[in-house]
Formats: structure tokens, sequence, C-alpha cells
């Protein structure tokens, strides 16, 4: 059976319907063991070079492993304890490799799954607003929530996804909390994580050109205003010293500017407003609750005729808590006539008008005997007028059709009938005590973007230093006490030479800082190290080189993204397994050092992150 097969069989289990959700479930769960199981064997093969003259060698070196790869069963024990030494090992030294590789796969996985949700959002808009009322999230009314934009400037400090029923207090705790961990601590963490790589790149790049004293006091010895610095930077690096890398040196100043905008914009983007529900004033001159009204669909103007009183309007038998205007006729209007028994009573006069209206016609223009409801009425028939036929109800499941023109809706309330623009000026959004707590869109938008490209450029960042550092032997970086004695001695031989008859100790902080500034166009600090000419190309091809000899681990770190970012939106059930194909995948080739150890590592992931939640979701698949 090939990889493509592998899918949940169709077993007659009539007598068994309930066993049907997890017998599904667990062949994904076999399905995606199988699955990643070739595909590790591939990414093995790649990581120790073998190539395809070497797969007879391939296949004797995994006759020791599981039965599953075609080994024999009987030595299997001795290449599971060798399988678990060999786990153990790389467990002790390559933990913290495995660690910071699914720290990173999960981050981004979330920021991707968080922006497509957010899209999600936007394009479904219309049915996720209708489904919240009239009251759109900035708060004012709207009959026709398709008229309401996430996407637009009235909407960017308006809490546009709001959640919570809470007291006024409640609502500013979490506001304050998140304030003060999210925006401060989430400053102080992406300042660290960014001067730490800062650290390692800045010391490759001075391997190939020198920097200036500001530049290397503000990465290495960073205290003092950030705004300063920051401005010190861009300075330095467009009129000084700059980095071998353009990209590099804009990536650091845009990294300097968000960590130091992140509080505010974290603060911005989040808030609390008083939860608000949607009245109408009627015709009576109260104002009317919004679900009280309902679709009107018909009217009888000779009710009389079959007791129903004089202008009888037949409306919507209440499917819908909220009768907002869709350009399509709600799918559920009527819905509860054909699916429970509970409102049998409430649909009878709705279906009975839709059929006689299919029967006998509009305005009760033929003079024929007619039947209604068990009344038998002569000529003419029955003057009924519809103000927009949805479909013919015929006791089954309708289906939607579109219905562009609003003016030709009408909404029902008492005896009186109301049009669109009627319940657009009459309605109105009033407060109510509880309170809920949120984020503005757009700005949550923008700012998940951010986060990622900040992500990525500071993980290609570290890799390139971390490889370059490699290809040129150099397993030191500069920090707090060495960057001291550094900066201090280059100050001090920089400044003898232009001071030799003062002496450097005589100087006063501004005569110092005149030089440095002025005569020394702001110093210059490169390590004693023989400068590389070719660093850039160097650098780039130590990564390129990194590149492909983690070619797997970079494919299944982009997998485990797309999967959880993609499939948890839109196909949450597969989505899992695929996602835990991944994380499996991630582990083995990033942990294992060999083909053993890597199918241990495999074999536990999947057990923990596999088999274990297949089996605490069990009671959810099997119950209903």
């Amino acid at each position: 059976m090939g990889l493509c097969s592998c899918q949940p069989s169709f077993i007659p289990i009539k007598l068994f319907s309930s066993n049907l959700r997890f017998i599904s479930l667990f062949q994904h769960t076999l399905c995606s063991f199988f699955i990643t199981s070739h595909l590790l064997e591939r990414s093995v093969s790649h990581c120790e070079g073998l190539g395809s003259s070497s797969l007879l060698s391939v296949r004797q070196k995994t006759s020791t492993m599981f039965f599953a790869l075609g080994g024999p069963l009987s030595q299997f024990p001795q290449a599971w304890r060798e399988g678990h030494r060999q786990a153990a090992k790389d467990f002790r030294t390559r933990w913290r490799r495995c660690g910071s590789w699914f720290l990173i796969a999960f981050w981004l996985g979330i920021l991707v799954f968080i922006l497509v949700e957010l899209v999600y959002t936007n394009m479904n808009q219309g049915l996720l607003l209708a489904n919240n009322g009239a009251c759109l999230p900035d708060r004012s009314f709207g009959v026709d929530p398709n008229e309401f934009r996430y996407f637009s400037s009235s909407a960017f400090f308006q809490i546009t996804l709001g959640f919570g029923n809470m007291d006024f207090t409640q609502a500013k705790a979490i506001d304050v909390v998140w304030d003060i961990l999210v925006g401060r601590g989430g400053q102080a963490l992406i300042a660290y994580i960014s001067w730490r790589t800062f650290a390692n790149y800045v010391t490759t790049s001075m391997e190939v050109a020198p920097i200036t004293f500001k530049t290397y006091r503000t990465i290495f010895l960073p205290n003092g205003s950030l705004l300063v610095a920051t401005l010190h930077m861009i300075r330095d690096f467009t009129t000084r010293h700059g980095l071998h890398s353009k990209i590099a040196m804009c990536f650091m100043v845009f990294t300097m500017v968000f960590t130091l905008a992140f509080p505010s914009f974290a603060s911005a983007m989040t808030g609390y407003n008083g939860n608000v529900k949607p009245f109408v004033l009627a015709t009576d001159g109260n104002y009317v609750p919004f679900d009280s009204f309902h679709y009107a669909y018909y009217v009888i103007y000779d009710g009389w005729r079959v007791d129903k009183g004089g202008e009888y309007i037949v409306a919507d038998p209440g499917g819908l808590s909220q009768p907002t205007f869709s350009s399509e006729y709600p799918s559920w209007i009527f819905t509860n006539c054909t699916v429970t028994l509970e409102f049998q009573n409430e649909c009878a006069v709705p279906f009975a008008v839709s059929d006689y209206v299919r029967n006998y016609g509009l305005n009760g223009e033929a003079a024929n005997s007619s039947t209604f409801l068990g009344h038998n009425l002569g000529p003419p028939v029955l003057n009924i007028t519809a103000f927009q036929l949805p479909w013919t109800l015929n006791n089954r499941l309708a289906y939607t059709r579109e219905v562009p023109n609003k003016n030709l809706r009408r909404w029902a309330y008492g005896n009186n009938t109301y049009t669109f623009d009627d319940l657009q000026q009459r309605g109105k959004c009033q407060a109510v005590l509880d309170y809920q707590w949120g984020f503005s869109l757009i700005q949550l938008f923008i700012m998940v973007i951010i986060f990622f490209f900040w992500t990525v450029g500071i993980f290609v960042m570290w890799l390139t230093s971390q490889s370059t550092m490699k290809t040129r032997g150099r397993n030191d970086v500069a920090g707090e006490n060495k960057a001291i004695l550094e900066l201090s001695d280059a100050i001090r031989d920089q400044l003898g030479e232009i001071s030799k008859e003062e002496g450097v100790s005589t100087l006063t902080e501004s005569v110092i800082n005149d030089r440095l500034q002025k005569d020394l166009r702001g110093g210059s600090i490169s390590y004693s190290a023989p400068l590389l000419s070719n660093g850039e190309v160097a650098q780039k091809r130590s990564f390129l080189i990194w590149a492909k000899d983690n070619k797997w681990l970079v494919s299944f770190m982009f997998l485990f993204i797309a999967t959880t970012a993609v499939c948890g939106v839109f196909v949450p059930f597969v989505g899992f397994f695929l996602v835990i194909l991944s994380l499996d995948l991630i582990i083995a080739v990033a942990m294992g050092s060999t083909r053993k150890s890597r199918w241990v590592f495999f074999f536990w992931s999947f057990v923990i992150f596999g088999v274990v939640p297949t089996i605490a979701l069990l009671p959810l698949y099997m119950g209903d």
C-alpha cells in the first residue's frame, strides 16, 4: 500500500456506530506514524550523506531497527537498548538545539495561525457579525453588518475583537496586567533576545570592518536611553562606520525602534468597553430589543376571511435571534420548522401561505374558489402580497437566494412593518452594566506581522552569526566585563595618539567627547584578528552550507508552521495529525545524531504527542 492510500477504511460498523469516530481517529494516528516513518528515513539518509549507491548499506543499517522497517524481530531488543543509550547521550548534549528549533517553530506557527484567523475573520465578517446582532464592533447600530469594515481608519483604535461579560474591576485588572506583563515584560524579552543576537552578529562583522565606539557600547554595554542610542546608531551607520551588511544595519535599527515602541503599541491595541445591546424605537414610542423584530414575508389583507383579523402579517416564526440584513436570505429562516417538531404550531401558517401562493398566486387576482388551513373560500382568492419571496416552502430544508435590494425587505413588530431605512434611523446601541476586553483587529494584525518578520530576521541573523563563527573558529563573544576592557583600551590607544602632550588621564569628559566625535569621528574598534576581505562572501557561503546540511530540519519546521496555521483553522481534525507528524520529525532530526537515536526520539515523541492526546480525546469522539 502506498503512502497516498493511507485513509480510514469504510468498515461495516452499523452495530458499532458509536465507535466510528474512534476508529477514524486511531487510523489517522496510525497513518501519521507510517507517513512520518517514510519521511524520517529519507531525512536520515540525507543527513548521513547516503546517496543512491549506498541503498544496500542503508537497508543493512536499518535491519536492526523496528520490524516495520524490515529488520528481523529477534534483533529488536538489542537495537532498542542501543538506540536508547544513544538517545540518552544525544539528549544531554543536544537538548538546547532541539528546544531552540521547537520554540522557534512553535512561535512562528502561533503567529501564522493568528494571521490566518484574522484574515478569515475579515473575509467572513458579515456572517460573524450577524451572529453578534446589530451592534457593530465600533458600538454603532447597523442592520447590515456587511457595511462594517475591520480594516478602516475609523476602526483603527476601536476594540473590534472584544469578549467577555465582566464588571469594571475585572476589565481594568486585565488591562493593567496586560500592560505590565506583555507591554513591559515583552519589551524586556525582545531586548534581551535581540541584543544577544546583535552581539554575535556584530562580533563577526568586527572581523571584517570596524565599528564606532558608540555602536560598540550600544550593542555590548547597553545602558541609558534607547531612543538616543538608536539615533546615534543611525548616524554612525550612515555617516561613519557601518556593518558589512546593509540589510543587517536596517534590521538592527528597525528592531531598536520596535523595542522602544512596543509597550505603547501593546497598550494601544487593547482596551475595554462597555457592552451594548441593540434597541429600536417602535412606532408606539418605546424602545424595543432588536431581537423582538421578525422578518416579514407576506401580508394577508383580507385575513378576516380565515380568522386572522384584518391585515395579517406573516413573519418569520423566530428562527433567528438577531434578524440582521444579509445579501442572501438567512439560511436558518424556517429551518426550525423543518428540523424539529418544537415549532410546528408556529410554522403552520408560513407553510400554508407559501403553498397557497404557489397554487393561487398573489394579489387576489384569480376569481377561483380556494382552500386555506381548512377554510373553504369562495371567489376571489385571498389578497396576499409578498415583500420578497424567499423560496418555495414545502416542509423541506430550503437554500438561500440572493436578495441584493434592501428596500424590498420588511421587518415586523406587533402589527406594523418597518423598512431597512426605518430600522437604521430608529435603532441605537445602548450600554449595559458589564464590560468587554479585547483588541483592535487592525493593530493586532500589524503587530503580528511585525513580530513575524522580527522573529525571522533574528533567527536568520543568529544562524548566520553562529555558522560564521563556527567557520572562523571563534566561540567567544564579549560580555560586559570584556567589553569594558576592549572599549577602554581602544579609546585610550586612539586618544593617546592625538593627546600625547596632555595625557589621556588629564582630559575632562567634555574634551574627550569632543575629540572622539570631531577628531576621531566616533572612533573605530575591531578585533586584532586579521580582517577578512571576503568576510561577507564567507558568511554567505557558511550559511548556505548550514542550510544545505539542515535541509530536512528546515523543511520540517516550515511544515509544522504551515499545518499549525492552515489546518488548525480550516481542517482542525486532520490538521491535528499533520501538526503531530511535523512535530515528531523536528524533535527526531534536531535531537538525534544517529539513525537509531532518531528513531527512538521519534517513537517517544509520537507516543507523547500523538498517542496520549488521542487517548485523552477518546471520550470526546466516542460520546454524543
